[in-house]
């Protein structure tokens, strides 16, 4: 089949098309490039902060997601070239367009499915479950197959 997924998750597919949140947040050093965040007040010097972090409250719809820029950003080495953003780090997070997407551990993605994420645990679905909430994004891309399992690139996206 034809590979369309060339990148890395969290990089867009078209960075001219990418809408981003009115707002760069912190990371709390817990979001990782390429994954859904969630906002998180935290409180410092008598001062809130606008931080993201890769979990949330039950219920609590995500920011969006974490992109990977190749210029700009200094990911985290701590553990083993990990993808993490770290602790204070401005992140650009995207609302809207296309992006790589890597199948999470034991799951299965197929073109058209919604993508689902809990906030409790900063999981990703791809059919409806206890916990999990909408992200208003849609798997629309992957390597010349039916479906895309654990670790294969997919394309999702959002335009609402």
């Amino acid at each position: 089949g034809i590979n369309i997924c060339r990148g890395l998750p969290g990089n867009p597919v078209n960075p001219s098309e990418v809408v981003h949140i009115h707002y760069n947040p912190l990371s709390d050093g817990t979001v990782e490039a390429g994954k859904f965040c969630f906002a998180k007040a935290v409180e410092g010097e008598g001062e809130k902060f606008g931080f993201a972090s890769a979990t949330a409250e039950a219920g609590q719809a995500p920011l969006g997601i974490a992109v990977r820029w190749m210029v700009g950003h200094t990911l985290s080495v701590d553990d083993e070239y990990t993808t993490k953003f770290m602790h204070g780090q401005h992140i650009t997070v995207a609302k809207r367009g296309q992006f790589y997407f890597a199948v999470p551990e034991g799951k299965l993605a197929q073109i058209g499915n919604d993508v689902l994420v809990n906030p409790v645990t900063g999981d990703v679905a791809f059919e409806a479950a206890d916990g999990f909430v909408a992200t208003g994004w849609k798997v629309v891309g992957m390597n010349g197959q039916g479906y895309a399992q654990e670790d294969e690139l997919i394309i999702i996206e959002n335009w609402s």
